[in-house]
């Protein structure tokens, strides 16, 4: 892609100064919705604190408390008041690109026993996975392009938290609900546990519109259990150590990740930091890649990316800033050749902080050169490539958190360097701290994917056109679709007399002469149906398919 505006500017000059003007919009991105697990993360602005840690400073979530619920089922979320708060905030916050669920703890875990048998206790999981799954498809409903993500849940320390309450255990909050369990092990329930989460997980596989990051065993593997767990089976074993993603279902999750209240230690819930490390795990594994605008590239660990210093010395690191008496800059290549041919409006670089050495020369913005094809003499970081202007050259702005080790920063391109971004081959980039004075900082290098520098574009939006009287919605929605033996309708506050299911030679044959939320269809027999919904004032009809 080589556009006009690149020709002209080439033409009259190799280099253009642009200035930057550091600020930006927030919007938010994730809705997040669900039971006590919802409702902490809401109150502890989880996922603003890992947006502003990975760089995405302009990106925040939304909840509420009709939509955070402590102690909320999933039952709740298949009634009205919370799906029309759902409906709204989606149609009202366009910009939400993903729902973060966090359901299904209080239906599986909460109703099972250890006496239930194998056959029970599968009833009570695919009851709760349909329920589950009704949200899902309700959602798609109402913005089909959405994203789901379920939030999974970390194993629970009942036996070691509430046996330090001793002698006064039976006093413990959680103690009912142990009890009301029967007292199961960590095995039990953490094989209970991931017996379920299995089969979400499964179904993200299926659907790409699903994502779930199952890591239950995530706590042990951060925090380990250092001191020796105060019951059976006992024990140490040091942080990072434990496999994920089911470590040893043998062991809670420790207890220091769990909620301290001072007097009392929450055996299910997450600490500040256990919240955050579930979070920022997901965002490694997914949201960061997901939330990349509409096309990334990754700089690799190879001879193209790595510093240059004013002496002429090259290096692998990614070092910025002044050492030993010399300015070091930040090279970095992206192959951008799988770019679309269009419209860029948007650009930023994403690097992760590895260290820093006599302080950190990050500041609001760093002088950004820009060129397409390689800097310097050729390929390889050489001396030229210190000195050289490239096409472009100017003040870019700096976001992000960068207050410790394994924050990012986004460098977000000046505008006037966006007309100049090409997909002919290799776009370089050199990167300088504008006052650095014996301050060092190392971003991570391509070594680690997940952990490489990201050049990330946007482009043009493109708008598909909407006849002047096409309905944009529907006055009922009727989920899942397809569906089982039970049918949900949503109704959006219209009211309605008579339901009738019609199937496709004619014949009506299911009807209710009242308005309900649900309808048994399980004696349907499988294939397409309409489902005509009449009042007073209109006739509404919709299709549905039985499984």
């Amino acid at each position: 892609m080589k556009n006009l505006l690149l020709f002209t500017t080439l033409l009259f000059s190799t280099t253009f100064t642009s200035f930057a003007q550091c600020s930006e919009d927030i919007e938010p991105k994730v809705l997040l919705i669900g039971d006590s697990w919802a409702f902490f993360m809401n109150a502890d602005g989880t996922f603003n604190n890992v947006f502003e840690h990975w760089g995405q400073s302009n990106m925040n979530f939304y909840s509420n408390a009709t939509l955070s619920v402590n102690g909320a089922r999933t039952e709740d979320f298949l009634e009205e008041a919370r799906m029309t708060e759902i409906e709204n905030q989606l149609d009202s916050k366009p910009s939400i690109e993903a729902v973060h669920i966090s359901l299904s703890g209080n239906d599986f875990l909460g109703a099972w026993n250890v006496d239930l048998t194998p056959e029970e206790t599968e009833e009570l999981s695919d009851e709760t996975y349909d329920e589950v799954f009704a949200v899902v498809d309700f959602i798609k409903s109402v913005r089909p392009d959405i994203q789901i993500v379920f939030s999974g849940y970390m194993y629970a320390n009942f036996a070691e938290v509430i046996n330090d309450a001793a002698p006064l255990e039976e006093s413990h909050p959680f103690y009912g609900n142990w009890e009301e369990m029967g007292f199961p092990t960590f095995e039990q329930l953490n094989s209970l546990l991931n017996d379920f989460s299995d089969r979400l997980y499964d179904a993200s596989l299926s659907d790409p519109q699903i994502d779930f990051v199952h890591v239950p065993a995530l706590m042990q593997y951060v925090y380990g259990q250092e001191d020796p767990l105060g019951v059976d089976p006992g024990g140490t074993y040091a942080p990072l150590t434990q496999p994920l993603p089911y470590g040893d279902v043998t062991y809670p999750s420790p207890k220091v990740s769990m909620r301290d209240y001072g007097l009392v230690r929450d055996c299910f819930h997450l600490s500040v930091d256990g919240y955050y490390s579930m979070i920022d795990y997901q965002f490694q594994k997914f949201y960061h890649k997901f939330f990349m605008d509409d096309a990334y590239f990754l700089a690799e660990l190879d001879e193209n990316n790595g510093a240059i210093s004013s002496d002429g010395d090259t290096n692998t690191d990614l070092n910025m800033g002044e050492s030993g008496g010399d300015d070091e800059k930040v090279i970095l290549s992206f192959n951008t050749t799988a770019m679309a041919d269009t419209v860029i409006t948007g650009a930023s670089i994403f690097l992760r902080r590895e260290n820093v050495d006599g302080g950190d020369p990050v500041g609001a913005e760093v002088e950004l050169t820009m060129k397409n094809g390689f800097l310097g003499a050729g390929e390889a970081i050489d001396a030229a490539d210190f000195s050289d202007e490239g096409d472009i050259t100017g003040t870019a702005c700096v976001f992000g958190l960068n207050e410790e080790d394994t924050d990012w920063i986004r460098i977000d391109l000046p505008e006037a360097f966006l007309p100049l971004i090409s997909n002919d081959g290799v776009m370089q980039f050199s990167i300088a701290a504008q006052d650095a004075s014996g301050e060092l900082i190392t971003f991570t290098n391509g070594d680690v994917e997940e952990f490489a520098p990201v050049f990330n574009v946007k482009y043009k939006a493109e708008f598909a056109s909407v006849e002047e009287n096409e309905p944009l919605v529907n006055d009922f929605i009727v989920f899942p679709n397809p569906a089982k033996d039970q049918l949900n309708i949503y109704t959006k506050g219209k009211s309605y007399d008579r339901i009738e299911i019609i199937n496709l030679q004619g014949q009506t044959v299911l009807v209710s002469n009242k308005a309900v939320n649900q309808l048994d269809i399980s004696t349907l027999n499988a294939g397409q149906y309409l489902i005509r919904f009449s009042s007073v004032e209109r006739v509404t009809v919709q299709q549905f398919v039985k499984k």
